[in-house]
């Protein structure tokens, strides 16, 4: 476990309040580079799923990174590092599932999200 970890839990766990931030000193990350907004099958598999999983946690819009398989601009939702069904993207070091998906910027409700049935 990271020093750093195990010095915030047993901070934690010691009853301690931890350390207020120097707001003097914080720095603002900013959003997400352009380029990581779509898929590059320069990337690897793994990091293509994590940038896919980042996705669940944003707003503004993006639903995920995009992706163009054939014609299509596919907004790409979720994926498995494990065969499964779905389409099969290419990655620098082998495939990547994508086991659900959508048209690029097209809103859809959850209930009528195109998931792929195992």
């Amino acid at each position: 476990m990271p020093a750093v970890l195990t010095e915030a839990l047993d901070t934690l766990l010691g009853g301690g309040r931890g350390r207020i931030q120097d707001e003097t000193q914080a720095t603002y990350a900013g959003w997400m580079d352009e380029h990581f907004l779509d898929f590059s099958p320069h990337r690897s598999a793994a990091e293509t799923h994590r940038q896919i999983r980042t996705f669940r946690f944003a707003a503004g819009g993006r639903h995920g990174p995009v992706a163009q398989v054939g014609a299509d601009r596919l907004e790409l939702l979720s994926s498995s590092l494990e065969p499964t069904d779905g389409l099969r993207l290419e990655c620098s070091d082998g495939p990547l599932w994508i086991s659900s998906f959508q048209p690029e910027y097209e809103y859809l409700p959850p209930n009528e999200l195109r998931w792929v049935r195992r």
